[in-house]
């Protein structure tokens, strides 16, 4: 069973390190646990805000406790004053919009639309994948023809990259350090060595609301361009939100509990694979905002992030899945 479960732990990780060679799906873990603080951010495009957030200010301070199989060692913010939690708004896109950046993209501009969304015509379907959802503002965009030839220059990428997004109305203003992957394709050679065909840039963006950064779904924005510098690829999902409701801070401790429970009941995952370490140390703490889940998925809310180890014997395997803990005193959503 110990050798199971470090397998689970080490794939699992792998898994992480292949996704993100490409797409950044979740929080940089070196913004933790220094990550920049600030006051909350003035109004601006991109980021409603239909009232001023409240104050709030952070202490860095030590935490070292045991309780059963799980301890936490790691210094960790401690929150004073009331966090805003934000409700996420419904996008206003017009079809004359999206037609317009459908045509940019290379596609017809006649673009079917319905109750649900904005979709390519007949005359496009299999040359490329385009839709816009008028609930969450998400794009994708993909044409399955670009990927040729080799990538830019970096800093050429991201120019690009901007530019289009910024010509379009689409450039969030909380958005923050671009970094530039590389989606690829190779062959076998005739002397039967691998071999690269084609690459192109896939730059993405990170995002921070009142100086904390967004962790997963609700900060998605992704550009992929080919070796001209010709977008083939979008996926936004970066919604627009407004202050909804402020709370006070669930303590750090108490979020431990949260999560040491949480874990007791559902474990760690692998693949849908439950398994339960001996013992799990917390070694660093971040704080973010996420997107809820279930009933609460329309809302961003502040969450603590735990990472650690899980240990079986004299083994120990960092766990990269994050466990997220609601910041919402007497919330007690947790997730992995």
């Amino acid at each position: 069973m110990q050798n199971c479960n470090k397998f689970f732990l080490i794939a699992f990780f792998l898994g992480i390190i292949l996704t993100t060679g490409c797409i950044n799906t979740g929080v940089d873990q070196s913004l933790d646990p220094d990550i920049p603080i600030t006051t909350p951010a003035s109004t601006q495009p991109g980021a409603v805000i239909t009232t001023s957030p409240p104050s709030f200010t952070f202490t860095r301070q030590m935490l070292t406790m045991t309780n059963g199989s799980y301890t936490i060692n790691a210094t960790f913010p401690r929150v004073s004053g009331e966090l805003p939690v934000y409700s996420l708004q419904k996008p206003n896109f017009t079809k004359a919009w999206v037609k317009t950046l459908a045509e940019d993209l290379g596609m017809s501009p006649d673009i079917i639309e319905s109750d649900n969304g904005f979709s390519v015509n007949s005359s496009d379907i299999g040359k490329y994948y385009f839709y816009i959802r008028k609930d969450t503002g998400e794009i994708s965009f993909q044409n399955f023809s670009g990927r040729s030839g080799q990538p830019q220059p970096p800093t050429q990428a991201i120019s690009d990259a901007n530019n289009f997004l910024n010509k379009h109305g689409i450039m969030p203003a909380d958005a923050y350090e671009p970094v530039v992957n590389y989606n690829g394709g190779q062959s076998i050679s005739p002397s039967g060595k691998p071999q690269i065909d084609w690459q192109t840039s896939v730059i993405n963006y990170k995002r921070k609301i009142n100086g904390l950064p967004v962790y997963g779904a609700a900060a998605k924005l992704e550009v992929e361009l080919d070796s001209n510098g010709n977008i083939i690829g979008i996926h936004k999902n970066w919604p627009e939100y407004q202050i909804n409701k402020t709370s006070i801070a669930k303590s750090p401790e108490m979020a431990f509990f949260d999560s040491e429970n949480y874990i007791n009941t559902h474990g760690l995952y692998w693949n849908a694979f439950p398994f339960w370490p001996e013992k799990i140390v917390i070694h660093q703490i971040g704080f973010v905002y996420v997107q809820g889940i279930r009933n609460e998925s329309g809302y961003l809310k502040p969450a603590y992030v735990f990472w650690g180890d899980g240990i079986q014997g004299d083994k120990s395997d960092r766990f990269s899945s994050a466990i997220i803990v609601s910041a919402i005193d007497g919330d007690p959503e947790c997730r992995i």
